[in-house]
């Protein structure tokens, strides 16, 4: 859990990818009879703490910051989607939901993999709340239906369509980390308990969150370093292998 913490603190601050992607396997593997949707309601919960720990220093370090409308656009698109990802696992089963995010992860896999990178592109003000509004959508429908908090989606898919720098990614996708977990805390919570441990509620195992957050502290601090001195090819690289690991999970967690 230290060292679990630690990868959490690094992608959140260094990749803005919030840590999901490390925390729901972890939990399936190495806590024994955690389900599916405690370890996704748990991770949610951890994003959440961590992002709002760490973004001030995000905040801090970061040299140009997106205008405030784009923040709250993307914000606004994030709360609506973590709503509908709480609804669409809700209504449709989950390995409909997991194939439809697997197909889109693939996708954006390949793209930033094998295409060309994207430089920051001004438009028109319409045309970009409208594009950033989808985004963070996206991201947080993503991020509530699999509790990897929307930064593993949102990052590439800003990236790809050349909304923001990408020196500011990490800033805006800790903001929808942030929106996505709590607008889907409230399900989580109210979830009926799968996993019969001690201090568990709903979907939140409350036992191992101390100590992830606990370091996570530390994996921030290295993370803001690493955001700081990364450039845009390698950002592009280091996120096509993360989308690679989230289909992975994603494969076992529908196949196994």
């Amino acid at each position: 859990m230290s060292l679990l913490g630690l990868g959490v603190g690094l992608f959140s601050a260094g990749l803005g990818l919030g840590g999901g992607v490390l925390m729901v396997p972890a939990f399936i593997t190495f806590i024994p009879e955690m389900d599916v949707h405690t370890a996704k309601g748990t991770s949610l919960f951890i994003i959440l703490l961590v992002a709002l720990t760490g973004f001030p220093r995000v905040r801090h370090a970061q040299e140009h910051r997106p205008q405030l409308t784009s923040s709250l656009v993307i914000i606004a698109g994030a709360l609506a989607g973590g709503y509908l990802g709480a609804a669409l696992t809700a209504r449709m089963s989950e390995k409909a939901v997991l194939t439809l995010f697997l197909l889109f992860i693939v996708f954006l896999m390949l793209r930033l993999a094998v295409g060309e990178p994207q430089p920051f592109i001004q438009r028109k003000p319409t045309h970009k709340s409208g594009l950033l509004f989808c985004a963070g959508l996206a991201a947080g429908a993503a991020g509530s239906a699999t509790g990897t908090g929307g930064g593993s989606l949102l990052a590439p898919l800003i990236l790809l369509m050349g909304l923001l720098p990408h020196t500011q990614l990490v800033y805006s996708a800790n903001q929808v980390m942030i929106a996505t977990s709590i607008a889907a805390a409230p399900a989580h919570f109210m979830g009926r308990q799968l996993y019969h441990e001690h201090f568990t509620i709903g979907h939140v195992c409350l036992e191992v969150v101390p100590l992830i957050v606990l370091f996570a502290q530390v994996g921030i601090i290295i993370g803001v370093r690493l955001n700081h001195s990364m450039r845009a090819y390698h950002r592009r690289l280091i996120l096509a292998w993360v989308l690679a690991l989230v289909a992975l999970r994603i494969l076992i967690q529908m196949f196994v």
